[in-house]
């Protein structure tokens, strides 16, 4: 009886185990999943114009800006502008800090390579 009970205990903690390790938020596909990682391909020759860039909002949206950091690694300053169409305008100024957004790159400037900027029309928002 006892062994019956400890059987169905161990099946019991198992399973809750297995459900804690599942997780139900999305899975992000991006061809960089940082933003630093594009700006370094872009300097390195490729062409990240269509390209899809993961980005973790660094606060609430501000006229569409959800990213700017500066970066010492790369000594220059990134920031990721999602532009309106208009119909999308709620949207885009909802977006806040720490949620992750898949941008696609829609122009590029690596302003005197000290200040980067990387406009979006097209974006993916994870909630």
């Amino acid at each position: 009886m006892m062994k019956k009970i400890t059987a169905l205990f161990l099946t019991a903690v198992l399973l809750i185990s297995f459900a804690a390790c599942g997780s139900s938020a999305p899975q992000v596909e991006a061809d960089y999943m940082t933003p630093k990682e594009a700006i370094l391909a872009a300097r390195g020759g490729t062409d990240i114009t269509g390209k899809t860039i993961a980005v973790k909002a660094s606060f609430d949206s501000r006229s569409g800006v959800i990213y700017a950091v500066p970066d010492t690694s790369i000594m220059a300053s990134i920031y990721i502008t999602i532009i309106s169409d208009g119909s999308n305008t709620d949207e885009v100024l909802s977006i806040k800090e720490g949620e992750t957004v898949v941008v696609t790159v829609d122009m590029y400037d690596d302003h005197l390579e000290k200040s980067l900027y990387i406009y979006a029309k097209e974006y993916k928002l994870y909630r």
